[in-house]
């Protein structure tokens, strides 16, 4: 998975660590595509960041040749995908959400 190397929020172990993946850009790969879903939920989690009530590790995935790890993990499901990296296995995506 291509690293967006975009990481905020406090380093200390109070806050949960949140990573979010989305949408690569169809042009390059590595930016942040045109999802609306990806931006609702990038918006919402980097607000949260700059408040400083959790830590943010965003990751983009080009849904046009995704890695190996990606589909060993997530199969089929379109991000954006939010795994909490505080120790809980679960993770939810749009599909999961929406139906919520």
């Amino acid at each position: 998975m291509a690293d967006d190397s975009f990481q905020n929020g406090s380093a200390n172990g109070d806050v949960p660590e949140i990573e979010l993946i989305i949408k690569a850009s169809t042009i390059d790969g590595r930016r942040k595509g045109a999802c609306l879903f990806c931006q609702e939920y990038f918006m919402d989690l980097y607000l949260l960041a700059e408040l400083k009530t959790i830590s943010l590790k965003v990751t983009t995935v080009d849904m046009q040749k995704p890695p190996p790890d990606f589909r060993t993990n997530f199969e089929a499901t379109p991000p954006p995908i939010l795994i909490d990296l505080t120790g809980w296995p679960c993770w939810r995506t749009r599909r999961s959400s929406d139906t919520s």
